[in-house]
């Protein structure tokens, strides 16, 4: 292919959008879901199927993709129109068709072969060696080829296998304390720390709680401080209104502000009913593009409570936290550090086992119950994130109230609904949007029209505490004349792609 061709094949491939349009669940969020990865990570990969796409048309010979960019593959297959249509059609000029591994081998040997020179290609037409964790070697591509699986973790737990060296070595402390090795007496064992008598054994005891809950706090502080505000560019909004919603509030504030637009824009209106309830109405058409309010429209249109609404606006909800924490505004666990969960345990297992030495020996062990209480409590709670939003996430809701406050002071007017204009807002939004994103329904006090709003809202609880899928399976169908042709399983193998 000539250079001209090659330059706008990658322009076209690049600019593509596999799924374009504002939904509440995006391509890279769906694959970021299905695969346990990060938002940035989904990105990553998708950008890199992309290339591996442009390999498939530009090279002398059959390519293979890594088995992350595969997944990527897979799950564009589903979208079918912008697979066949857009993509293969528009884009790339010919169909490129997913052909799985036989088996066997012969197969095998041909895919490692194949995967080996997309490796090489890759390098000489994008001038950069291939990123490792999407693209790794070889060897490592196809040691675990055979072995993936589809596993609903809603009923499963996903644990991670030891390593053989590892797991030999705690099989191995296991039966030291059981006493195989031999024994001083009924039930003292020889290994460390068990031989220890009990005054000796709280005092060692008591140092190695200490040590690990110091450490604790020490890497829950540098967590603390760490996450700078990332580099905003000059006039530009760092957060669309939704995002500081989920950001300052969580799923309740994203359903609230999405009710009041709709509120604000007359397209709902709220009838009181017996016992100082709410009933929200539609009273006009939708004409907002939000993907948030065209669920909550819906929902209320066919009569839904509102926990049925708070359902429907999850899905937002997760896709937008996402985003806050690939800006590093916002974190992705409450779990400050996964290896200090084992630390806690080693500790715990310790103390544990030396209550059923004491049980065994008849020897007293109600302080080594009430020190390993202790130290567990207190390592749950250092090692727990109490607030979803990083320090930098902070420094930007301190700045963006900060503003707003000296913009409304300026604006002493906006007391009602009817002075629409928001100056304030960097959204372009009513004023009275912005303080709903921002403060909450606090904000609605300043607005004499919005006080059945206001006691609607309270009806409306959190989501933001829900986590999970959103569904199962990928929620595709199929128009007109169905689906038809194969697929490839978890393990394939490999893919081979078109030769160009």
């Amino acid at each position: 292919m000539e250079r001209v061709e090659l330059q706008a094949l990658i322009r076209r491939v690049e600019e593509f959008e596999i799924d374009p349009g504002d939904k509440a669940l995006t391509f890279a969020h769906r694959l970021a879901r299905e695969n346990s990865w990060n938002l940035t990570f989904s990105r990553r990969a998708i950008d890199e199927y992309k290339r591996f796409c442009i390999l498939a048309i530009c090279a002398d010979h059959p390519v293979t993709p890594s088995e992350q960019v595969d997944q990527v593959w897979h799950l564009h297959l589903t979208y079918t129109k912008s697979y066949w249509d857009r993509f293969c059609g528009e884009v790339l000029g010919k169909p490129l068709h997913h052909n799985p591994t036989a088996g066997g081998e012969q197969e095998g040997a041909k895919f490692r072969d194949w995967y080996s020179k997309t490796l090489e290609s890759y390098e000489a037409v994008f001038q950069s060696p291939p990123p490792v964790d999407i693209w790794p070697d070889v060897e490592a591509r196809f040691r675990h080829a055979g072995d993936w699986k589809w596993v609903n973790s809603g009923s499963s737990w996903i644990l991670p296998k030891w390593p053989l060296r590892l797991a030999a070595i705690f099989a191995l402390v296991c039966l030291c304390m059981l006493g195989i090795p031999g024994c001083e007496g009924p039930g003292r064992w020889r290994v460390p720390p068990f031989h220890l008598g009990a005054q000796d054994f709280l005092f060692f005891y008591g140092i190695s709680c200490a040590v690990v809950l110091l450490a604790e706090v020490a890497i829950r502080v540098q967590n603390l401080g760490g996450m700078d505000l990332p580099n905003e560019e000059p006039g530009q909004p760092k957060l669309s209104l939704e995002e500081v919603a989920v950001l300052t509030g969580g799923g309740s504030r994203l359903a609230h502000l999405g009710i009041t637009r709709l509120f604000v824009a007359g397209q709902l209106t709220l009838n009181k009913e017996k016992w100082g309830r709410y009933k929200p109405e539609i009273t006009g058409k939708l004409e907002s593009e939000s993907q948030l309010d065209s669920s909550i429209w819906s929902s209320v249109k066919d009569g839904r409570k509102p926990d049925k609404i708070l359902e429907m606006v999850k899905p937002y909800y997760e896709s937008l936290a996402s985003e806050l924490v690939s800006k590093q505004l916002r974190y992705g666990s409450q779990v400050i550090s996964i290896p200090v969960w084992w630390m806690i345990a080693g500790v715990v297992l310790i103390g544990a086992i030396r209550c059923f030495q004491g049980i065994a020996l008849n020897e007293e062990f109600g302080y080594t119950v009430a020190m390993l209480v202790v130290f567990l409590v207190l390592g749950v709670i250092l090692n727990t994130r109490f607030t979803h939003v990083t320090p930098a996430g902070k420094r930007m809701i301190a700045k963006l109230k900060l503003d707003a406050s000296s913009v409304l002071a300026a604006e002493p007017a906006l007391g009602t609904i009817s002075l629409a204009p928001d100056k304030m807002s960097q959204w372009g939004s009513h004023a009275l949007l912005s303080s709903v994103a921002l403060s909450g329904l606090g904000a609605l006090k300043d607005y004499p029209e919005a006080v059945n709003l206001k006691k609607y809202l309270t009806q409306v609880g959190a989501v933001n505490n829900v986590a999970g899928n959103t569904g199962g399976g990928c929620g595709a169908g199929c128009g007109g004349g169905g689906c038809g042709g194969g697929g490839c399983g978890g393990g394939c193998g490999g893919c081979g792609g078109c030769g160009g």
